[in-house]
């Protein structure tokens, strides 16, 4: 029985999009156009996945929280989850 069934590709464009704002909050001075833009791409990402409110709040923490992680691990620790990658 599986939570929900995630896109590997789109998982991979959310990682990138918060390794981007990592980049740029990194930065002497920040643009937080940017930020924001890419904040809310990681926001249309997540409801383009069709999920519930709470896999989207988990999702969006627990990428967030292992962004630098390799994605072999971030997948697999998905799957203890109980979701399902294609």
């Amino acid at each position: 029985m599986s939570k929900a069934t995630l896109n590997k590709r789109k998982l991979l464009h959310i990682i990138d999009l918060f390794v981007g704002i990592f980049e740029e909050e990194d930065n002497d001075y920040p643009d937080y156009r940017v930020i924001s833009n890419k904040e809310r791409g990681i926001v249309k990402t997540l409801k383009s996945m069709n999920l519930d409110k709470d896999d989207d709040e988990y999702l969006y923490d627990f990428l967030d929280k292992n962004k630098f992680n390799y994605y072999a691990n971030i997948f697999d620790k998905l799957r203890k989850e109980g979701y399902s990658i294609e």
